[in-house]
């Protein structure tokens, strides 16, 4: 028989995506499924839908809970979780019907703790491929990390993986946290021994205006920041050799934030100079990251230089017609 995988889907608020997302679930040619649908006090109908669809296939678990938030929602998935395997959805996406095939065959055939899949943005009616230039590859775990801070790799979100269970045995998402896959999945590659990876894309991420990556890109919070500085600080001690690539990902993480503050109708200037700091501090890592072209290493770099008149220049139409309506 084949070897049991919990896919556990955390749901709050989501009927319009309900379905879709579950139903791709449901129609996997991989039949060998446990399906725990986490519904997170939902207000709407989202947890009526998961009891239905629980009486229609005897494969789908449903638990009521107060709402906790998607780590803590994920966490009970995985402490009834009875697979060897696991796999997260997040229940306003869905997933090519061959995806845990695929993944579990190549998985076994290279003796492999996590397999990596590619996947597809979704925003309306548009759909993008968003996949890595890797091909098919298999990582010891430092490779894996490398990958992980790289530009144009598999991306820091938990939905287009499947993990052995055991890699959880001591790690939890963190209850009350922004950024959870930010904050975990680097600490199950460091568990594991060997990761494979498939830039075929067979997950499809749903961008909407309640998407919590849509309100992240859309708002400054230091504490959420926070989770980028705790990471860096503990890959720096897990994986000395790759400092360069773990403080040119952190310099690019800065940047970022630093943008959207500048972007942001309400400046959080506090925050801008603790990243203008970074920047300064960490431009130099940037040069010797392999997976930053020479276009981008020279804006990156005039950004850390003068950072407000580079902005300003880049986005000065946005932000001189910010000025003009206040």
């Amino acid at each position: 028989m084949e070897d049991l995988i919990s896919v556990i889907v955390p749901v709050y608020n989501t009927e319009k995506y309900l379905a879709k997302c579950i139903e791709s679930i449901i129609s996997q040619t991989c039949c060998n499924l446990e399906i725990i649908l986490i519904d997170d006090g939902s207000t709407d109908n989202s947890g009526k839908m998961c009891d239905e669809y629980s009486l229609k296939d005897k494969r789908i678990k449903v638990v009521h809970k107060n709402n906790g938030g998607l780590s803590d929602a994920r966490n009970t998935g995985i402490k009834i979780a009875s697979g060897k395997y696991l796999s997260f959805i997040d229940s306003d996406d869905y997933i090519e019907k061959n995806m845990y095939e695929y993944l579990i065959k190549n998985m076994k055939e290279n003796n492999a703790d996590i397999g990596i899949c590619g996947w597809y943005l979704v925003k309306g009616k548009d759909i993008s491929i968003c996949k890595f230039k890797s091909g098919k590859i298999v990582l010891n775990t430092e490779e894996c990390i490398d990958y992980l801070l790289s530009n144009n790799s598999f991306d820091n979100f938990m939905c287009n993986k499947i993990f052995k269970k055991d890699l959880f045995k001591s790690i939890e998402f963190p209850v009350g946290k922004k950024l959870e896959d930010l904050a975990t999945l680097y600490k199950v590659i460091n568990f594991s021994n060997k990761i494979f990876m498939e830039s075929i894309p067979l997950y499809y991420y749903v961008l909407h205006e309640n998407s919590i990556t849509s309100k992240l890109h859309n708002q400054i919070d230091e504490n959420v920041f926070n989770e980028y500085i705790i990471r860096k600080d503990n890959l720096l001690k897990m994986y000395p050799n790759l400092k360069e690539k773990i403080l040119s990902n952190y310099f690019t993480a800065s940047r970022n934030n630093l943008i959207i503050s500048l972007r942001s109708e309400k400046r959080n200037f506090n925050f801008e100079k603790a990243r203008i700091k970074d920047m300064k501090e960490n431009w130099k890592y940037i040069w010797k990251d392999k997976s930053i072209n020479f276009k981008s290493k020279i804006s990156f770099t005039l950004s850390a230089i003068a950072p407000y008149l580079f902005f300003k220049i880049r986005f000065r139409k946005e932000l001189y017609g910010k000025r003009i309506k206040n």
